[in-house]
C-alpha cells in the first residue's frame, strides 16, 4: 500500500508542471524573441550589423529573460529539442519576409531600430514594445499545449 501511494503522489508530482506550463504560456517573451530575431535578419540582409550590436548590448538582461522563459516551457513540457525548431522557424519567417520585399523590410527594420534604440533597457519596456509592434510568431506548440511537435504556421498577431 506504501508502495502505492509513493507511485501515485510521483505520478501527480510529475504531471503538476505539464498543466501548470500550459496555464503560464503567456506574455511577451515569445513575441521579444520575435522581435530578436527580426532585427538578427535586418543585421544581416540590411547590412544593419552595428544597430543590432547596440540594441543586443541595451537590451541584454530582458532578451535573456525572455529566451530562459521560452525555453523554460519546452523544458517543462519535455520537448527541450523542439525549441531549437521554434528559434528556427521564427528565423526562416523574418527571412522569408525580407526575401519577398527586401527594401520594405530594410526601411521598416530601420525604424524598428530607431524605436529599440529609443526603449528604455528594462524587460517590461521591451515587453510594452513588442505588445505595441505586435509581431507575429509560430506556434509555441507542445511547449503551451500538451502536443506533440511545433506548428510552423504564423500565430495572427496580437493586438
Amino acid at each position: 500500500m506504501r508502495r502505492f501511494l509513493s507511485m501515485v503522489l510521483s505520478a501527480c508530482l510529475l504531471s503538476a508542471p505539464l498543466g501548470a506550463v500550459a496555464a503560464s504560456c503567456s506574455g511577451d517573451a515569445p513575441a521579444v524573441l520575435a522581435l530578436r530575431t527580426e532585427l538578427m535578419v535586418a543585421a544581416l540582409g540590411c547590412g544593419q550589423r552595428a544597430s543590432y550590436n547596440s540594441a543586443v548590448r541595451r537590451h541584454k538582461r530582458g532578451l535573456a529573460a525572455a529566451e530562459r522563459e521560452v525555453i523554460s516551457w519546452f523544458d517543462a513540457a519535455g520537448q527541450t529539442r523542439d525549441y531549437d525548431s521554434w528559434i528556427t522557424s521564427l528565423a526562416n519567417a523574418r527571412s522569408v519576409a525580407h526575401a519577398a520585399d527586401r527594401v520594405a523590410f530594410c526601411a521598416r527594420t530601420q525604424a524598428l531600430f530607431r524605436e529599440v534604440a529609443s526603449t528604455p533597457a528594462t524587460t517590461a519596456a521591451l515587453g510594452a514594445l513588442t505588445s505595441r509592434r505586435a509581431p507575429d510568431y509560430p506556434a509555441l506548440g507542445a511547449a503551451c499545449s500538451g502536443s506533440a511537435g511545433i506548428p510552423t504556421g504564423l500565430n495572427a498577431p496580437r493586438g
